[in-house]
């Protein structure tokens, strides 16, 4: 089964360039990180859909 999600629109240029391949929550909710083909670690808030940090 294909279990892709499609991500768009959220953060304008500021999403990563390539493949979206993790995705974790905190145990809060208020924030989760990305990790994708880009070799990229991107930390959002679940309050602005905002990047806030990238590493």
């Amino acid at each position: 089964d294909n279990c892709m999600v499609v991500l768009q629109g959220v953060a304008g240029g500021l999403s990563h360039s390539d493949s979206i391949r993790a995705i974790c929550f905190g145990a809060n909710g208020t924030l989760f990180a990305s990790g994708g083909d880009d070799k990229l670690v991107k930390v959002w808030s679940t309050d602005s859909w905002h990047c806030i940090q990238t590493t």
